[in-house]
């Protein structure tokens, strides 16, 4: 594998070049990705950044300079104590640079950036499609709790 670097960016300067591995990843590990295609909210993640709430934490393959995979995560105080955490909303790298524990790598980076700046929790979701579970607790995520959906039918549509 060629060497890669990893970074911190803001989503404005990136969003063109972010948007393709994003709908990649939906595609990939969305169960939803056939019945509502990729159409990410540009005005929210704007609006995070703002606000200074928002993560990208990227990776780089060095001689290219090319996008090769991110993670995303939104930063904020718990809303029932004192601390701040982080929630991943986004967790992809591309199939071609997914070996070399590159997937650790980049969760490390991330993890110290966030604790520089004093977040001392962080979520982590995983999809059953794209399942990296044993990644988490290989470098010390625990199961806190588990997430269902149910689709509901809009009212007068």
């Amino acid at each position: 594998m060629l060497p890669v670097s990893f970074n911190m960016e803001r989503v404005a300067d990136l969003l063109p070049e972010l948007e393709p591995l994003m709908s990649a990843h939906w595609n990939e590990a969305s169960e939803f990705a056939s019945s509502h295609p990729f159409s990410p909210d540009v005005a929210t993640y704007a609006a995070l950044d703002r606000v200074d709430a928002l993560r990208v934490f990227t990776l780089r393959c060095d001689a290219t300079k090319q996008l090769v995979g991110y993670s995303i995560a939104i930063v904020s105080r718990h809303p029932n104590c004192d601390i701040r955490k982080a929630d991943q909303v986004g967790f992809y790298i591309k199939p071609s640079h997914r070996r070399g524990r590159i997937a650790t790598k980049l969760l490390a980076y991330m993890e110290h950036q966030l604790a520089a700046e004093g977040v001392r929790f962080v979520t982590q979701n995983t999809s059953p499609q794209l399942d990296f579970s044993k990644v988490l607790t290989r470098v010390g995520y625990r199961l806190l709790e588990q997430t269902y959906i149910k689709e509901l039918t809009p009212i007068g549509d």
